[in-house]
């Protein structure tokens, strides 16, 4: 919200982002989602991401993974971690 000033719901769990996601449809069906997900990059299967894109797919959503150069600490996933990061380093968000 503190960057693109739209409403957010979070789900903060992987596996909550398809119910999540299908409630907030249901509950606002003129709204257009975007679902945007970690980007468990480190991880096998990269859950987060797998997760949004089902998410997304369910409700027919857009869906927003973050990327991460290649010399991002593996530890990061997230947007506001992206956003923090590169502000560390005194780039531009």
């Amino acid at each position: 919200h503190e960057e693109t000033r739209h409403p957010v719901v979070v789900a903060f769990n992987a596996n909550n982002l398809k119910p999540v996601t299908q409630a907030v449809s249901k509950k606002y069906p003129d709204a257009d989602l975007i679902v945007c997900g970690d980007n468990d990059r480190k991880t096998q299967g990269n859950p987060g991401a797998t997760k949004a894109k089902e998410a997304a797919q369910a409700v027919n959503a857009g869906l927003a993974i973050p990327k991460f150069p290649d010399n991002a600490p593996p530890e990061l996933s997230d947007f506001n971690d992206l956003m923090l990061w590169e502000k560390s380093r005194g780039a531009s968000a």
